[in-house]
């Protein structure tokens, strides 16, 4: 495993004299379960109300700005524009 979560994870790890053990999954969803469960004691997750009836959130640790993907002749143009009843927007099983 490597990227912004390990390191920062290695990081925690050193500033509480604690030995680091990373249990990977295969996706956000399941992490979620392993840290609810106290399977796991922390992880990183997108912030979302539904997990957090689970969890517990500290402040973002990073900001990232999400795109839709929509057809060529798709009406709409920003993302102001998706968030209505009227629309339907797909994601994968388990995303937030």
């Amino acid at each position: 495993p490597c990227g912004v979560s390990v390191d920062l994870a290695g990081e925690l790890a050193r500033a509480l004299e604690a030995e680091l053990e990373l249990v990977v999954f295969d996706a956000a969803g399941k992490s979620v379960e392993a840290v609810a469960a106290e399977q796991a004691d922390f992880g990183f997750f997108a912030i979302d109300p539904v997990r957090g009836q689970q969890i517990a959130f500290t402040a973002p640790y990073v900001l990232i700005e999400g795109y839709y993907l929509v057809k060529n002749d798709s009406p709409l143009k920003t993302n102001d524009e998706v968030d209505r009843t009227e629309h339907r927007v797909v994601v994968g099983k388990g995303s937030a």
